[in-house]
């Protein structure tokens, strides 16, 4: 098992390497990622525009239509297990399930459960259409004033705003029909005591819900902060140069980053007490590193105090870069500039963590601390023996000088642990691409959501993902932080059984044998 992982683990990082070169040296990379978020017009029909997304609903509900009407066509009482009649019976019997525990019993009706079903089956098969090859990436280059523009053919239907409303729409009225529908079917009595059982208050709370969509969607239709087209640049904008040195908008940001924590560390102990004050900054930067400590010392014990000031610096700079990040004029402030005969806005600032040079430096710079701590606790002889592990070699050509029977096995136990040393080096080359991918991705996949949903809803609807933009920068940085912490505490164990308390430093046992004669 453990050769296997290993196995696995080269072949991982093999892959890994392969697809870095494809990317630096391939001919199909990207440089630059276009995001249109409106559908393409294909082709009108009087004054009817065909959009790609437009012509992939109308073929999703063809093939629901033929799925139905093949479903119907030899109906059994017993159908066969796999057959389409039974998967589709069992769709319809289960798709009711999740709402039943939300769903008052007053309040069901066929019709509400047939417009969600239509619905459900809808939004499904196009999502799982989206996926299909070739849905964005077949079409035909249509040339405009700003040069050449790829339209795909077909795009998915969920990922054009016009249909997302309308979806909205149907439901919308979807609820509104099955609630006249109930009303007008139920007893006139059973109506006035459902009536009087809704509180007035919860009936101002749902018009003025119902008001708030309503002005939001109006907002969105007729507002002057509409955005109406969006532009994703992957790499990081250069602002100014200083000689060589490309001074760009991420980076901006990583040192201002650096200056709130300076400034902060210089005020906390500016007049250290005692007994600080509740809501002091001494007693809230001492609470946060008393609840890390107390984090790290579950992780790898008595360590902790060792690791403390890398991983806490970590911790707190890429948590400030990921707030930074959600400030208001961060990506909006900036200035315009011409390229390439069109007017292109560039930010003043950018959230550092959203670039990949800074999370890949970020990356180089704990694999690093990793060594270096490895080093310190293990001593160079040990840390190189866990990279280039000679022992097996060194028992066989030493019983080979004192004329002993040497067992060959040796030599192929020895080949093996080279070879697991030539798998801990990918290993901790793969830390690097593990720390910083993630980190970019999460946190430049946060920002492209805020975009689009600034896109589709202008006004209020992004404070709740703003909110949890927040609370996913936090996360991100707790586990940079406790992975560092894990990788430090492995990096820092000797795999030999005899260790010392302090620092998990090697006793040798002649030396140890030797301390008990003296002490003796």
């Amino acid at each position: 098992m453990f050769k296997r992982r290993r196995s696995i683990a080269l072949g991982i990082g093999l892959a890994g390497l392969l697809l870095i070169l494809l990317d630096v040296l391939g001919p199909l990379r990207l440089t630059q990622a276009p995001l249109v978020l409106t559908a393409q017009s294909l082709w009108t029909m009087g004054g009817l525009h065909i959009t790609n997304t437009l012509l992939c609903g109308v073929l999703v509900m063809l093939g629901l239509s033929l799925t139905a009407m093949v479903a119907r066509r030899r109906l059994q009482d017993a159908p066969r297990a796999g057959s389409l009649q039974n998967v589709l019976e069992s769709v319809l019997e289960s798709a009711p399930a999740p709402s039943a525990g939300v769903t008052r019993p007053q309040n069901k009706s066929k019709l509400g459960r047939s417009i969600g079903l239509a619905l459900l089956a809808y939004v499904a098969a196009t999502n799982l259409l989206a996926l299909l090859p070739g849905i964005g990436s077949l079409g035909f280059w249509q040339g405009t004033a700003g040069g050449r523009v790829f339209v795909p053919l077909l795009k998915g239907v969920t990922s054009d705003r016009n249909a997302v409303i309308a979806l909205a729409a149907c439901a919308i009225l979807g609820i509104v029909a099955s609630r006249i529908h109930r009303m007008a079917t139920s007893e006139t009595s059973v109506r006035k005591a459902a009536r009087r059982a809704v509180p007035p208050g919860k009936r101002l709370k749902n018009a003025l819900i119902a008001a708030g969509v309503l002005l939001l969607i109006l907002g969105d239709v007729i507002g002057p902060l509409r955005v109406k087209e969006v532009r994703i640049e992957l790499a990081a904008e250069e602002l100014f140069r200083v000689g060589s040195l490309r001074v760009t908008n991420s980076l901006l940001s990583a040192w201002l980053a650096m200056a709130v924590l300076i400034v902060l560390a210089l005020l906390g102990r500016r007049r250290l007490v005692d007994s600080p004050k509740p809501f002091s900054l001494q007693n809230i930067l001492e609470t946060i590193f008393e609840l890390l400590t107390g984090f790290m010392e579950g992780i790898v014990g008595q360590k902790a105090r060792a690791f403390f000031p890398m991983v806490c610096t970590l911790f707190l700079y890429i948590l400030t870069m990921d707030w930074m990040g959600m400030l208001p004029g961060v990506g909006s402030l900036g200035f315009w500039s011409s390229e390439g005969g069109s007017q292109v806005f560039t930010p003043l600032l950018r959230g550092a963590t959203s670039d990949l040079s800074t999370t890949l430096a970020l990356a180089v710079c704990a694999v690093i601390s990793l060594q270096v701590y490895s080093i310190r606790f293990l001593g160079i002889k040990d840390y190189g023996l866990r990279f280039i592990a000679v022992g097996k070699f060194r028992e066989y050509f030493h019983a080979k000088a004192a004329g002993e029977k040497a067992q060959k096995s040796l030599l192929f136990r020895g080949a093996l642990d080279l070879f697991v040393g030539v798998l801990d080096i990918f290993e901790e080359i793969t830390k690097v691409f593990s720390f910083s991918f993630r980190l970019f991705g999460n946190v430049f996949a946060g920002e492209v959501l805020l975009l689009v949903i600034a896109f589709l809803a202008p006004y209020l609807v992004s404070i709740p993902f703003m909110v949890l933009e927040l609370f996913v920068g936090f996360i991100q940085a707790l586990i940079f932080a406790t992975l560092t912490t894990a990788f430090l505490g492995k990096a820092t164990t000797s795999e030999t059984p005899h260790t010392s308390p302090k620092h998990n430093a090697i006793v040798h046992p002649k030396k140890s044998a030797q301390s008990e004669r003296k002490g003796a």
